[in-house]
């Protein structure tokens, strides 16, 4: 009976296995809730009127709960919970235009289904400072100096937000280092004149996977990034770059579409080591096997001399994906 049991056992952790690569945002964002549940908004008794004072009383492990409403707050979170909105568009948090709109200060920290909004200049609707395994979800962030800021934080998700309207950066790391990071399924979309849609500097082993970076001033932009990736993307109606990196190298952009962008993509760099990996991207232009990515490279220490250098994509795609 007992090694009946543990053969089971063993097929269904195989077969587990076998699975894990294959979980989609939707998967990755089911919670499981081990502590007490806190209640702001409704109507119900004893429920709170401010999500602070909910995230003060709560403990690790528990979940907070915020039913419809608008609440003009700038909530720091500074211990392991939950916090759930009732509906993205409904439960609305306005910062006011005062410092960052929400500010997550501890690890393994999750937030989902609010709007956030109205955060004051150079501030972010929300702040992730110094800490991992945080995952943001399905919010709206609207209205923000900054969008979503990783401030040396690593191994994050932010997964199927949508990303609007931010003054200047949709997702960043600032100048600060954000290592391992999903960025999965978001819409980065129509953020300000001179906005990027994602930006990041001086970070590794970040995955940017099936996202739509549109109607931005700059799609995506590296500055000292090496390994990361960016797949399976829709990058269009970027009025500068679809892609501009800087100085970056061994990064690998794949299956992406880039349509309508002032300039698909390019780059600077000052060595010639630092080439990037480009496959079955579709250019929105008549194919030509290999497809040219035009840059610049720059030569010597106190004197630069710019001479331009290319990159290719070896085999780009004759269609994009959804035709």
């Amino acid at each position: 009976m007992w090694k009946k049991i543990v053969g089971i056992f063993i097929v269904c952790l195989f077969i587990g296995t076998i699975l894990l690569p294959t979980i989609s945002s939707s998967e990755i964002i089911k919670t499981c809730r081990f502590g007490n549940t806190l209640y702001v908004g409704g109507s119900g008794p004893g429920n709170y009127t401010r999500i602070q004072d909910a995230i003060d009383d709560a403990s690790d492990g528990d979940t907070v709960f915020v039913y419809s409403g608008i609440y003009y707050e700038n909530i720091i979170i500074n211990k392991t919970i939950s916090l759930e909105g009732e509906n993205r568009d409904k439960p609305v948090i306005d910062g006011d235009k005062h410092n960052d709109v929400v500010t997550i200060a501890s690890d393994y920290v999750k937030i989902q289904g609010f709007t956030i909004q109205r955060s004051a200049y150079v501030h972010s609707g929300i702040l992730v400072y110094e800490s991992y395994h945080v995952t943001i979800s399905n919010n709206i962030i609207v209205d923000n100096s900054w969008g979503i800021t990783l401030h040396n934080s690593h191994f994050n998700n932010i997964l199927g937000n949508v990303i609007k309207e931010n003054q200047f950066v949709g997702i960043s790391s600032s100048y600060f280092s954000a290592n391992n990071n999903i960025i999965l399924d978001n819409e980065v979309i129509n953020n300000g004149e001179g906005s990027i849609g994602i930006a990041f500097a001086h970070s590794n082993g970040n995955e940017i996977i099936n996202n739509n970076i549109s109607g931005n001033y700059e799609g995506i932009k590296f500055l000292d990034m090496g390994g990361n990736k960016i797949i399976d993307n829709i990058i269009s109606e970027n009025r500068l770059h679809g892609i501009f990196l800087e100085d970056s190298r061994d990064n690998t952009i794949m299956n992406n579409d880039f349509l309508n962008n002032d300039m698909d993509a390019s780059f600077i760099t000052d060595s010639i080591r630092h080439n990037n990996f480009y496959l079955r991207n579709y250019w929105n232009e008549s194919l030509t096997i290999p497809k040219i990515i035009y840059g610049v490279i720059e030569i010597g220490h106190f004197f630069k001399i710019s001479h331009i250098w290319v990159n290719f994509d070896f085999w780009p795609r004759a269609q994009p994906k959804d035709s």
